[in-house]
């Protein structure tokens, strides 16, 4: 039983680990807070029929009042071993923004995406299984059936521990 708790955390930990992250309206952030922010774009050349262009930028909240201090990071690819990494403050007025979501974790779409990955292995587990004993099973006590496992009670089991 120890084995099988042990095995059912580390799945649950991989799954909080790289977790499913969503992004939530606010209208005044914390520093430290991830936040994605949408400004609109203005040009000469602008066609009163259309909505106007945005940018959209991501990066964390230093501080937040009628104008919002952000820093930002950038990568830029040079060949194929060197990297530049370029760590930017943006200031932008508040006023200013059309969108401003913080970026939070999302438990609903981590379990989901962790049962969508246990159930997938599962099944892959099972057609393995299936395919290196024979499929269809045979009779009862036949050859053949001594290797098999049943991957139904053990992917059961795990749900109801997720789920109780």
């Amino acid at each position: 039983m120890h084995r099988f708790f042990r095995g059912g955390l580390a799945v649950l930990g991989a799954t909080v680990l790289s977790g499913c992250y969503t992004y939530v309206p606010v209208e005044n952030p914390a520093p430290m807070t991830p936040v994605r922010i949408t400004v609109p774009i203005t040009n000469a050349a602008q066609n009163p029929n259309r909505a106007p262009e945005t940018y959209t930028m991501e990066g964390i909240v230093v501080s937040a009042g009628d104008s919002l201090v952000m820093a930002t990071e950038s990568r830029t690819e040079m060949g194929a071993f060197r990297e530049v990494v370029r760590v930017d403050t943006v200031r932008v007025a508040t006023r200013s923004l059309t969108g401003l979501d913080a970026k939070v974790f999302s438990t609903q779409r981590s379990i989901g995406l962790g049962v969508l990955v246990a159930g997938g292995t599962a099944a892959l587990v099972s057609g393995i299984l299936s395919v290196t004993t024979g499929g269809d099973g045979g009779e009862p006590g036949g050859p053949g059936n001594e290797s098999q496992i049943r991957i139904d009670p053990i992917f059961r089991s795990l749900l109801q521990a997720l789920f109780r």
